[in-house]
């Protein structure tokens, strides 16, 4: 099967200002002929010392190959192993040198608020991509920030070791967070070229 690449929707490069995000890598792993990676990195968007995202890239036929993205968005409770370990998405990705990218779904760390006791549904796990405008969630929960302006900074700022073609992005969402991706469409629709 041919993908034309041309046809995914692009996001535009929000984020210009050089920022260090002392990306690291935290694992590896070798899978359907690519490679499944973990990194961490210091988010000031989000006031977090360590943020973490995995990514899918296929093997590169070439030196210095890119490619196109996939940013996955998950849901409610999920962190960013989810999409990665469990969707059977990365043998697909591989066949059509596809790169998949995974962001966790909430800040975290000792010093971010939580929900009350028993809470699901709101707090870490649970950032809605949305940016908080009260207090004590505003420090920490600007997951819309993070998702549209710093993690794609640092994914261009990052095109070597990521191989990823940040002129080739596109944007996945669970079904909770449809409100979220028709708000993308509304906003970047200039930049989409497809659903």
């Amino acid at each position: 099967m041919k993908v034309d690449h041309d046809r995914f929707f692009t996001l535009p490069i929000f984020h210009k200002q050089k920022m260090s995000y002392n990306l690291q890598l935290v694992s590896s792993a070798k899978c359907y002929n690519g490679t499944v990676r973990q990194y961490k990195h210091t988010s000031p968007t989000l006031n977090c010392a360590e943020m973490f995202f995995h990514v899918f890239i296929p093997a590169a036929a070439q030196a210095n190959e890119t490619f196109p993205v996939i940013y996955f968005l998950s849901g409610l409770t999920c962190n960013d192993t989810n999409f990665i370990t469990k969707a059977c998405a990365i043998e697909h990705a591989s066949r059509l040198r596809v790169a998949l990218l995974c962001p966790d779904t909430s800040p975290r760390g000792a010093d971010v608020p939580t929900g009350a006791q028993g809470e699901w549904d709101f707090g870490l796990g649970a950032g809605f991509y949305v940016n908080a405008t009260e207090e004590p969630y505003a420090k920490h929960y600007k997951m819309y920030d993070y998702v549209t302006k710093e993690l794609p900074a640092i994914v261009q700022a990052n095109t070597a070791e990521l191989s990823i073609n940040v002129q080739r992005q596109s944007v996945m969402v669970r079904v909770q967070q449809i409100f979220l991706f028709a708000h993308f469409f509304y906003k970047f629709f200039h930049f989409f070229s497809s659903l």
